[in-house]
This record gives C-alpha cells, sequence and structure tokens, in this order.
C-alpha cells in the first residue's frame, strides 16, 4: 500500500500517535497502536518519501508526570519534526465527558476543543492540573527548541526517499513565473534567522544540509514553515520560554505542588 501511495504522489501524512504509554492507548481503546513498533512504522512510511506530522496527548488517566519526558523521547527517535501537541480533552456528548462528568473531574471553563495545548476541561487522574499544565509546557517548548527541531530535521533530510526509488519518478513542475504565496513563503522563512542565534544556526544547517537531498525540499521547506507558524502561536500567547531546554530540570522534579486548580491558560491567550 506504502509503494501505491509513493507512486500515486502521495508526500505528506498525519497520524495520531497519542502515547507511547501502552496502558493509555488501552485505555483509549486505540488498540491498533498496540500491534506493532511505532518508531519502525514511522521509519517505514518516510523511507518511501512521505514526511510524517504526529499527534501526541497527554493526560490520560493513567498517564503520570514522567509521560512528558516519554513523549519527548519518543518524538527525538524520529524523523518527524512537526508534532500537534494537546492536553486530553472530553468533548461534549462522549462517552468520556459522560465518565469524567460523573466522577466530579470536569472543569466548566476549560476547554472541550483540543485547540491548544494549554488549555482543558479535564481533571487528570495521577497527577495535579498544575503539574499538568507545567509539563505539557516544558514538552513543547523542548520539542520545538531549535537544536531538537534540527535534529529531527536533519534525521528526515537523510532518509526521506532514501531507501526507495519511486516505480514512477516525480516530476518537479516550473511555473513560468514564481507565484506570490511562494515568494510570501521564502520571506517568512527568513524571519527564522532572526529569532535569535539559535534559530539562525538551525536554520543555516538545514538549509546546508538540503543541498545533499534536493528532492526533499519540498517537504523539509513545508515542515521549517510549520516551524514560524507554532513559534508565532507560542510566542503569541506567551507560551514560549527559552529557557525551557529539554535537557533543564522540569520543575515537578524540583518540587511538589498543591492541589491548587488553575485554568493553564496564558495571560495573553487569544480569544
Amino acid at each position: 500500500m506504502l509503494e501505491m501511495c509513493a507512486d500515486a504522489g502521495l508526500t505528506h501524512v498525519f497520524i495520531g500517535i497519542e502515547t507511547p504509554n501502552e496502558v493509555s492507548l488501552r485505555e483509549a481503546k486505540k488498540r491498533q497502536n498496540l500491534k506493532r513498533n511505532l518508531l519502525d512504522e514511522i521509519q517505514r512510511i518516510v523511507n518511501y518519501g512521505i514526511s510524517v506530522d504526529c499527534g501526541m496527548i497527554v493526560g490520560f488517566d493513567n498517564d503520570e508526570v514522567d509521560i512528558f519526558r516519554r513523549q519527548y523521547e519518543f518524538a527525538m527517535a524520529t524523523a518527524v519534526p512537526i508534532f500537534s501537541l494537546g492536553a486530553l480533552v472530553a468533548p461534549a456528548a462522549t462517552p468520556l465527558h459522560a465518565r469524567l462528568a460523573k466522577a466530579g473531574r470536569l472543569v466548566e471553563d476549560g476547554a472541550e476543543i483540543a485547540a491548544t495545548p494549554w488549555s482543558t476541561n479535564v481533571i487528570p487522574n495521577k497527577m495535579t492540573r498544575e503539574e499538568l499544565f507545567e509539563g505539557i509546557r516544558w514538552l513543547c517548548n523542548s520539542i520545538y527548541h531549535p537544536a531538537a527541531f534540527e535534529q529531527r530535521m536533519s534525521k528526515l533530510v537523510d532518509t526521506l526517499g532514501s531507501t526507495r526509488v519511486p516505480l514512477f519518478a516525480r516530476q518537479e513542475t516550473q511555473a513560468a513565473k514564481p507565484r506570490a504565496v511562494g515568494t510570501d513563503g521564502a520571506r517568512m522563512l527568513q524571519r527564522i534567522r532572526h529569532l535569535g542565534p539559535e534559530e539562525e544556526k538551525m536554520f543555516l544547517s538545514i538549509i546546508k544540509k538540503l543541498r545533499g537531498n534536493r528532492q526533499a525540499a519540498s517537504e523539509v521547506l513545508g515542515c521549517m514553515l510549520q516551524y514560524c507558524q507554532v513559534r508565532h502561536m507560542y510566542e503569541r500567547c506567551q507560551f514560549w520560554d527559552p529557557t525551557l531546554v529539554p535537557d533543564a530540570d522540569p520543575m515537578w522534579h524540583r518540587q511538589p505542588f498543591g492541589a491548587a486548580e488553575h485554568s493553564g491558560a496564558p495571560a495573553a491567550a487569544l480569544p
């Protein structure tokens, strides 16, 4: 099937990994993710010239505070640059919502739609809400730290289509003149270099590596545009914190939390 997808021109897919916690996967009835090695399967897709975005969720009933480090280590073992990260939410009119409502584990001012990583209507089972929000903030900042993003991008460039030659070579079409959207995209990519010295190093390193595998250019540049979008959203909502480097000692390892609840939303969150 992957061979036919590649030959048909499929270049990008989204996969709901959700979590490396097998108990939580069973809890969510996502049994298909239990039947195979997820890291191997992601790499198999990339080897066919198809880049992957992944969705991951924290805050399942069986997640403890080590889940943030586990999610980070899973992400860094992949050639996946872009991860959609969020806390578990309970949408209205679902069995999850009914179960948590009965247990008194819903908050009225929490989001019922997983639109941002800093809000949820769920009260976690094995951690406090404060631990949940501090943990996901660390996870998001660590995964999109320039050095971490560069590492995953390098893996993508190295492996994208490297182990397979499609039956029908994909033809690159040349437009008569540059499209406005392409010009805007190129201008946006240059902004990465002005975010800081680490971001500039990341940008130059990825561009240099891309010269050795130009067939990966479209997907790699697309991922970099998505990085721009993520950084804009995080900074706009005061969620980005450059001090939360992957090797930093997370807050929940330094001191215990009380039982105080809060919404977890940044002060400048979008309406």
